[in-house]
């Protein structure tokens, strides 16, 4: 890596902007498309339901992605932030944005996951959970447990807005735990089926859910000091494939559907 070769930590950061352009891009493609697989559902069908909470979470990660790097500080490209008060505003704004976007966006994830898994359960095709798979689950819970007594320990000397702030973000912590086992079960569901792009589809989302598992767990090593210098910008570049994987997963599933309809196969 060329911070490392030449020292110079501004190289980690130099795609900051570019990556979040992409990170927007991606959202809106995986809104679209998302909206897109739910047309070929039923309106009782537990699929569309699954889809439409899936596509509207991507919503969420846009408006993360905005205001983690667009309202990380003040410019003079704000128009509608006065010179004056500037930064309280935007101290405001990424407040709210954080904490709509985490929780938010995980509870859509957490509840479209749901329906997918209780039509693939009425299907008979539900896999189940392995020896490993508990394994991670159960240190990923120790994981989320250390971070809420951590959590409730901050709580009790703040108050005010700041208090407010760490009540309403306290979920994601159970919020991924649920997504992780959600997961685990659709990967092993996927891995019953046979070969093919609907299997595919449900494996690129689960990747997708682990990669923003990881980059939790990463911003928790940055900010207790276990990862620290330049090596911790790359933890925002995981947000990246992450994004790739909630945008190409309904593009597999729109791919099966036509498959299925020219007979093709999926």
């Amino acid at each position: 890596m060329a911070w490392r070769i030449t020292g110079n930590a501004a190289w980690a950061a130099y795609f900051s902007w570019p990556g979040t352009l992409l990170v927007v891009w991606l959202s809106l493609v995986g809104l679209w498309l998302g909206l897109r697989v739910t047309e070929h559902f039923g309106p009782d069908d537990l699929m569309r339901k699954a889809w439409t909470l899936i596509a509207w979470s991507n919503t969420l990660l846009l408006n993360s992605a905005v205001v983690a790097q667009v309202l990380r500080r003040q410019s003079a490209s704000y128009p509608f932030v006065p010179p004056s008060g500037g930064e309280t505003i935007l101290s405001v704004a990424r407040h709210n944005g954080v904490t709509v976007s985490g929780p938010g966006r995980l509870a859509l994830l957490v509840v479209g996951l749901y329906f997918a898994l209780k039509a693939y359960r009425r299907s008979g095709l539900l896999g189940r959970l392995g020896a490993l798979d508990w394994v991670v689950l159960g240190v990923f819970g120790v994981y989320v447990a250390r971070n809420i007594a951590a959590l409730a320990a901050v709580v009790n000397g703040e108050n005010g807005s700041a208090l407010l702030y760490w009540i309403l973000g306290w979920p994601v912590g159970p919020l991924l735990w649920l997504l992780l086992a959600q997961a685990l079960l659709l990967f092993r569901s996927a891995q019953r089926m046979e070969a093919g792009r609907i299997g595919q589809c449900w494996k690129v989302l689960a990747l997708g859910i682990f990669l923003t598992v990881a980059a939790d767990m990463g911003l928790w090593a940055t900010n207790y000091g276990y990862l620290r210098g330049s090596w911790s910008a790359l933890i925002y570049y995981a947000w990246l494939p992450a994004a790739a994987a909630f945008a190409r997963a309904p593009a597999l599933q729109l791919e099966a559907i036509r498959a299925a309809a020219t007979g093709a196969g999926h």
